[in-house]
């Protein structure tokens, strides 16, 4: 029950435990779903908790140790909505609250239905791919970050880490982001499909690292193909990124300095370059046939090439951005190298001579060894016979031994929340094209 002038609420807790707040924005605990309020505009609002308990070093499982799964918060200017927190690594758990989730999202005249990813990006992955199974897609999503890159939080306005203290006094701190996450600005995100080929050949097999032990990976597979949402790279930080997951920490900061320690080694045992596998790449424009293939023309001494979805990369570096960008005109070349965009089913293709030059824009802003290769929508890349290659696929190493292709392709958009003044931007200013628009809020 609520006591409205004093202030007070007791929060029911799992197994009829409770705790006393005395902030008066908790309305009330929820027994069940239902029972939730229309307020002013007449829309009853329900905000999903998707945690990832293993995040930030188990920083995330605060949210789940709380006890109160489930409870009724106000917002601004008398708003309330129904606050449902859940564990993504409870099946049974995960898999209610996802039907209950997809049901409310298609009464769009009844209810705002919101999905906060609470943990890194790849919990973001973790979500778009459980909203994609429960065809709800037109939900959009908020974040809490955890993990320790964060780059899509980043650019979409939710800092590298979750406010603090996230519980604290009465949830003040969760109710301020909550408020945020209500109001936020919804934004496209492109989603990419990136398929790499084996050839049929005895040794041909996929590696990655579990329990810091390099073991095989999607077995008697031929071809794989990931979703993408942040970045996909092959070469030197593949490389060091397979060899970081072996020596991972338990803390972000451990986890840090054994990245740090990683790519020094590079700079005295050196990755191959790109012209070492890579047999052919080429770009094609949507609408384009086969024979107006446009190769991608990087440097000799280039060792990692980089698609890039967002303008954030290995923890808040920008390896795309130049001083002088300007945003494309009706009038621009369709090739032009212009600003960078999250909704607009195109990648930015980079290659790199080392991964310390991208650490050096980080930290100093210089471009050195970083260049730019184009604008695009699809990509294919050809390996040269017995090629072993590593690849990254949003913070995820894999190595490909005796690979013999990648294709790149734009597979489809989800909603993000995007806080004011974001990175991100979802489109170029005066951006008509109606099409995509209708992709993207589909």
């Amino acid at each position: 029950p609520r006591a409205r002038s004093a202030g007070v609420l007791v929060l029911a807790r799992r197994g009829g435990m409770g705790c006393a707040t005395s902030h008066p924005e908790v309305v009330r605990s929820l027994a069940r779903p239902g029972s939730e309020h229309a307020t002013g505009d007449g829309i009853k609002r329900h905000f999903f908790l998707a945690v990832n308990g293993s995040s930030g070093g188990l920083a995330a499982r605060q949210l789940l140790d709380m006890g109160v799964p489930r409870f009724q918060m106000r917002l601004r200017d008398d708003r309330e909505a129904e606050i449902v927190i859940f564990s993504l690594k409870d099946a049974d758990e995960r898999e209610a609250r996802l039907a209950e989730l997809a049901e409310l999202a298609h009464k769009p005249d009844e209810y705002d239905v919101r999905v906060v990813a609470c943990g890194g990006d790849g919990t973001v992955k973790w979500v778009i791919s459980c909203l994609s199974r429960f065809d709800a897609l037109n939900v959009p999503i908020g974040v809490i970050p955890f993990g320790t890159g964060n780059d899509l939080a980043r650019v979409m306005g939710w800092g590298d880490r979750p406010p603090k203290p996230l519980i604290g006094t009465a949830m003040g701190a969760l109710r301020e982001r909550l408020i945020l996450i209500d109001e936020a600005e919804k934004a496209p995100l492109d989603v990419w499909l990136c398929t790499i080929n084996l050839r049929d050949s005895a040794a041909a097999k996929f590696e990655g690292v579990e329990d810091k032990k390099v073991v095989e990976v999607s077995k008697g597979e031929k071809s794989v193909t990931h979703e993408m949402i942040n970045y996909f790279s092959m070469g030197a930080d593949g490389q060091l990124m397979f060899a970081f997951e072996q020596n991972r920490k338990s803390s972000q900061l451990g986890n840090k300095r054994v990245y740090v320690a990683k790519g020094i080694s590079q700079q005295v045992w050196r990755p191959p370059k790109l012209k070492t596998f890579i047999e052919s790449a080429h770009h094609t424009d949507k609408g384009d046939d086969v024979g107006n293939r446009t190769p991608l023309m990087f440097k000799h001494n280039d060792r990692q090439l980089l698609f890039l979805n967002i303008p954030s990369y290995g923890a808040g570096a920008d390896p795309w951005r130049r001083r002088g960008d300007k945003h494309p005109t009706a009038s621009a070349a369709t090739d032009a190298l212009t600003c960078q965009y999250i909704g607009d089913q195109k990648l930015e293709v980079l290659s790199v001579r080392r991964t310390s030059d991208v650490a050096m824009s980080l930290t100093m802003g210089r471009t050195s060894g970083l260049h730019r290769l184009r604008h695009g929508a699809d990509f294919e890349l050809n390996f040269r016979a017995g090629a072993g290659v590593y690849f990254q696929v949003d913070g995820e190493a894999l190595k490909a031994v005796d690979a013999k292709s990648v294709e790149v392709h734009f597979g489809f958009q989800v909603q993000m929340l995007r806080a004011p003044k974001a990175k991100a931007v979802p489109f170029p200013p005066g951006f008509t094209n109606p099409e995509m628009k209708a992709a993207a809020l589909a």
